[in-house]
Parts: C-alpha cells; sequence; structure tokens
C-alpha cells in the first residue's frame, strides 16, 4: 500500500526566490489594447501576492531582438508597464521605443537566468501566449525536463487563461501576421484569446502559488485550465475519503485493514477498505477525487479514458464537482471469493486528462484562430514525452503517467 508523503507546515516560499518574466513580443500586444483585461489583471495581482509574501523576486522582459540579444531587467514598476502597450509594441510600423525594444519570442531564456544565491530554490514564472516555432516548441520541453530531472522534488504547471484582445495574430512558424482577432462582443470564457501562466519550481511553492492565482479576481469559470508535470508523483491526486460514509449500506462497512494489512498512517485517507456482512446486490458507490486545478477541464472525461484493474468494478459515469472528478461505480462483491480481500485501483493516465483539458484550445499554422493556440498539443505532448523519458526508475515512470488513483479493498465475508 503507497501513496505520498504527509502536508508539512512549512512555509512553501521559505529559501525559494522568484524570477517572472514576461514574453514581450508583438504578439502579446492584443491583451493590453483593451484596459483591465484578464491579462493585465494577472500582472496586478502576481506583483501584489508576490510583494505581499515578501518573496526575493526579480522581474524579466524575456525575448531577443536586434537591439538586444539577453533578458531584460526590469524593476517592479517596470514590470507593471506590462500592462501598457507600450511595453509589446516596438515591432509595430513606426513605433518609436527604446525602453522596450523589438523582439521575437525566445521563451526559453526563463530558464538561463542564474539565481543570485545558488543555495536558494528558484520558482520561474513565465507569462507568455506560447506561440513559438516548432522548434522553440521543442527546446523549452527539454530544457524544462532537464529542470525537473536535476531537481528532484521540483514540478511544472501551465495554466491557460482566455482573455479580452484585440490585435494581430501571427503565424507561428514565420511569425508574419495572418489575421486580426477582437473579443469585443464575444464570450470571453469560450472565446477569448488564451495566455499561459507557465511555472517551474518546488512542488510546493508551484502549488501555493497556483492556489492563489485561482483566487485572482477574475471571471474563470470556462476560462481557465492547466497541466501539472512532475517525476516523483507529487502531483497525482487521490480520492477525497472524507465525503465517503463510513457504513455505506446495511451490509458495506468500511474496514480499518484487508488481509490483516493496514495502510501507512500518512496514506490512510487515500485507501478505502471495505467489508460486506449480508447478502446484498451490487453495491453503487460515489466517489469524489481530492480537488485540483488540473481538474478544471475534467467534464469531458469518460468511463472509458479510466482503467480498472478489476472486473468487478464498473465506472458507469464521470462528473466533474467543484474541481473535483467524482465517479459512479458498480462494485460486484459476488464475483469476489468469501474472506479473501481483493485491492483494486482506478487510474487515470495524464495523457488522457490533458486530452480532456486542452480539447477546444489547439489548433495549427494551417489554421490559425484567435481564440486558439498554434502548437498546444505539440508542446503538451512533447513535455508529457520529455518528462517521462526522465523517469529513471518504473515506479518513477509509473507515477509520472497517473493524474489521479484511486485505491480500494474489499472482503466478502457473509
Amino acid at each position: 500500500m503507497e501513496q505520498s508523503s504527509g502536508p508539512t507546515n512549512q512555509d512553501p516560499f521559505e529559501n525559494v526566490q522568484v524570477e517572472l518574466g514576461v514574453d514581450g513580443s508583438g504578439s502579446m500586444l492584443g491583451y493590453v489594447n483593451q484596459r483591465g483585461s484578464r491579462y493585465a489583471q494577472t500582472i496586478d495581482s502576481l506583483s501584489t501576492l508576490l510583494s505581499g509574501k515578501a518573496v526575493p523576486t526579480r522581474y524579466w522582459r524575456i525575448g531577443r531582438g536586434a537591439q538586444v540579444q539577453d533578458t531584460q531587467a526590469l524593476s517592479p514598476t517596470e514590470f507593471l508597464k506590462a500592462r501598457n502597450p507600450e511595453f509589446y509594441s516596438a515591432c509595430e510600423a513606426n513605433a518609436n521605443n527604446q525602453t522596450f525594444p523589438c523582439v521575437s519570442s525566445t521563451l526559453e531564456q526563463i530558464y538561463d537566468i542564474s539565481g543570485p544565491n545558488p543555495k536558494q530554490d528558484t520558482l520561474r514564472i513565465l507569462l507568455t501566449d506560447l506561440e513559438p516555432d516548432n522548434a522553440a516548441v521543442g527546446q523549452l520541453s527539454g530544457r524544462i525536463s532537464n529542470l525537473l530531472k536535476k531537481n528532484p522534488g521540483y514540478k511544472a504547471m501551465l495554466v491557460g487563461v482566455r482573455s479580452q484582445y484585440n490585435g494581430a495574430i501571427f503565424l507561428a512558424d514565420t511569425g508574419k501576421a495572418a489575421l486580426r482577432y477582437d473579443t469585443t462582443g464575444k464570450n470571453i470564457d469560450r472565446q477569448g484569446r488564451p495566455f499561459y501562466v507557465l511555472i517551474t519550481g518546488p512542488s510546493g511553492a508551484v502549488d501555493a502559488l497556483v492556489e492563489r492565482f485561482q483566487k485572482l479576481p477574475l471571471d474563470v469559470n470556462q476560462a481557465i485550465r492547466a497541466s501539472s508535470f512532475a517525476l516523483d508523483g507529487s502531483d497525482t491526486l487521490a480520492m477525497d475519503r472524507s465525503q465517503i460514509p463510513d457504513k455505506l449500506n446495511p451490509c458495506i462497512d468500511q474496514a480499518g485493514a484487508i488481509n490483516r494489512q493496514k495502510p501507512r498512517r500518512d496514506q490512510q485517507e487515500q485507501w478505502l477498505l471495505l467489508e460486506q456482512t449480508c447478502d446484498s446486490k451490487p453495491l453503487q458507490i460515489t466517489l469524489p477525487s481530492q480537488s485540483s486545478i488540473i481538474l478544471a477541464g475534467s467534464e469531458q472525461l469518460r468511463p472509458q479514458d479510466f482503467t480498472v484493474s478489476n472486473q468487478a468494478l464498473q465506472i458507469d459515469q464521470v462528473t466533474n464537482e467543484q474541481g473535483k472528478i467524482v465517479l459512479n461505480l458498480t462494485l460486484d462483491g459476488s464475483k469476489f471469493a468469501p474472506k479473501k480481500g481483493e485491492i483494486m485501483t482506478i487510474d487515470l493516465k495524464k495523457r488522457a486528462l490533458d486530452r480532456a483539458t486542452w480539447q477546444g484550445w489547439h489548433t495549427d499554422v494551417s489554421a490559425p484562430n484567435g481564440a486558439k493556440t498554434q502548437n498546444l498539443n505539440l508542446f503538451i505532448g512533447g513535455l508529457r514525452d520529455a518528462v517521462e523519458s526522465a523517469a529513471s526508475k518504473p515506479t518513477q515512470k509509473k507515477a509520472t503517467e497517473q493524474a489521479v488513483k484511486y485505491c480500494l479493498g474489499f472482503t466478502r465475508f457473509e
């Protein structure tokens, strides 16, 4: 019996240095042509959250061009100018901007920045539309997977938000403007232009920042999505057993052990152990998962997306309730031998969750669309490949692949 370690009271930002970068390329201009856009609100909110926590933070403008080859260091005040057109407009015709010169999307630069104290952990945050060319997508995936491999306990999180937008959409492979997209009068939750917050660093700090990000003053209903990438299984979710009654019906009770074996103390809340003590028809069970931002798109999941280890278990329905996956199951106890405990698992692979999460957010350069991101599937799939390939042990590989894992035990005594 397994699962992750217990909670800790340590401040997740203790001994953490933050490197916060903004993609300064001209394709970002459309997010700030309307005051108060969700993108601009995120700039404000990240500034407030990090300064409010007194976390050492450095700010950067990411990009490379004829006038600059390296990242541009920003003061906290200059970072807030990322809410304004001048931060991105230098590539426009007749632009005269010496403070923020014209740059292209060289997103991997966020991983070239070295922290002032090598003994500190580094939390890297990048705001971008995630539309570099095909080669840059692979390069970015490689840098992230190498970072995770070299730093046990780190994870990466990609958070997508739909925002107001009014500007040009550029082809990812040529950099040329393909069309103009304006969200005025559109449903932003469904037709807003996606931007992304790419976060890498210590798992606790990433989770804490994303939790705060969820509480930003944004209408994120259908507008937010997220995927998590980790080598140690720290982002694998379990069931929320607190929502399951001790006695499911007159014949079914929760048990403390199965085959005289108990889960470890720090794993007990992640297991559901059941005993059948009298004649019973097939049992209907509702199992909610832990809540997480990575489940924001899980309403697209189907029963066949899950792997069930025992044919006595059948998934009848999958729903999403307040950021949790809820499985409605049928458990047929008649298929178990009496007095012999059985262990069962239900797994959801991260790739299956990725497909559900980002449904409708991806497009390619042959069909640019202002409400979708070019090469999004290429980036997420490539990063998933790179992270799974970096897992050196079979057990680590399995943990890397799992998004949600339900652990159950059943014994029939009648």
